[in-house]
């Protein structure tokens, strides 16, 4: 259960970092091309 619970918590914080990643190389695509 504990462990469940810590890995949701990652999830919440690292899932907009990913997404923020993933804008970030879409912008940088279309800049370079």
């Amino acid at each position: 259960m504990y462990c469940l619970r810590l890995r949701r918590l990652v999830l919440i914080f690292v899932n907009p970092l990913y997404f923020q990643l993933k804008i970030f190389n879409i912008l940088i695509n279309k800049l370079i091309l």
